[in-house]
């Protein structure tokens, strides 16, 4: 496994709050600490800022001059004698509620610098034409990405590029001609997908109750899954039952239950965990039932088949909360 993965999924084990953009931006804030020429050519090639002598900082807190504000956490900051960049990072979150609006408006009172400049790096592209001060402009993790390639012979740049891959922030926007061929089947295969989840949940609501419905292309993008889940399926706090399919390495049919860390009920849900089989696949704080949907493919009766492994599965699902009430269910 990847050191990277390894490490951030150590952290989320151990019940540690870890956001992917924080230690992201630790890990390629170490990178041009450690590497000057790679931190001059970011500088002046991805930031398209002209200079020397530039200074690398990370989650650096700056104080406002003016009444009514009290300061902001900046991710990196690259500074020199006549100038300031600050370099917001975003993984899968969105921009905080006027967040580059008080970084600009911080910048307006650093007046002993020269040059300001502000900077927006995301997974996604994310319209921010509203901002306009301070040479703004954003780019995205797979820019990182693509410079770093450079020197993707180093051992610890290769593993981050990994890192990146990984986690889908390295996906260069050429389309291959892999991609161009599934996109010609794309709709088709989206709408068999749907033709499945609408026959399951009917069946899904009378064994668990009422459902949540995604927003598909969120789900799809973000998730790499086409779904429905159940909300609140144990316990107070938010804990899911979900259905449909997924395909982050090759399409799996998938049925999943899955809690955050903070649930006070976490340590009767690993014990839970500790006793289950029967072809399950448990992390520190989900249980997954998967088959691959290759498996079906040479089936005279696939959609019979199909259907008959999510209602195994839901068996499954419905024995083990039977088993084990002290969970206090919220189905029916």
């Amino acid at each position: 496994m990847n050191l990277f993965l390894s490490l951030i999924n150590l952290y989320r084990t151990n019940g540690l709050k870890t956001p992917l953009e924080d230690f992201t931006t630790e890990i390629f804030v170490n990178i041009l600490i450690n590497n000057e020429e790679v931190r001059r050519r970011f500088i002046k090639d991805i930031l398209k800022i002209d200079g020397d002598g530039f200074t690398v900082s990370s989650q650096e807190n700056f104080h406002f001059n003016k009444n009514g504000r009290t300061y902001c956490k900046i991710d990196i900051v690259f500074r020199n004698e006549n100038s300031i960049c600050f370099l917001e990072n975003k993984v899968h979150s969105n921009e905080g509620f006027g967040q580059l609006t008080n970084y600009a408006d911080l910048l307006d009172e650093l007046n002993q610098y020269e040059n300001t400049y502000l900077r927006f790096c995301t997974k996604f592209y994310q319209d921010k034409a509203h901002i306009t001060k301070h040479n703004f402009m954003q780019f995205r993790w797979c820019n990182v990405a693509n410079f770093l390639s450079a020197w993707k012979e180093q051992e610890l740049i290769n593993t981050f590029l990994e890192f990146l891959e990984i986690n889908q922030m390295g996906n260069s926007t050429d389309f291959t001609l892999q991609e161009v061929l599934a996109l010609e089947n794309f709709n088709t295969a989206l709408l068999k997908m749907d033709a499945y989840l609408d026959k399951l949940k009917p069946k899904f609501t009378s064994m668990f109750g009422d459902i949540k419905m995604a927003k598909n292309m969120s789900q799809i993008r973000e998730h790499t899954r086409h779904v429905f889940w159940k909300e609140y399926l144990f316990g107070e706090y938010y804990s899911e039952l979900g259905v449909g399919f997924k395909f982050t390495t090759y399409p799996h049919l998938t049925v999943w239950i899955w809690t955050g860390e903070e649930n006070p009920r976490l340590g009767e849900f690993k014990k839970l965990l500790e006793g289950v089989n029967e072809g399950f696949h448990n992390g520190s704080n989900y249980l997954e039932l998967l088959k691959p949907l290759s498996d079906f493919v040479s089936s005279d009766s696939m959609e019979v088949e199909i259907e008959a492994w999510f209602m195994q599965a839901f068996t499954k699902i419905k024995k083990l909360a039977d088993l084990h009430p002290e969970l206090n269910w919220h189905i029916k």
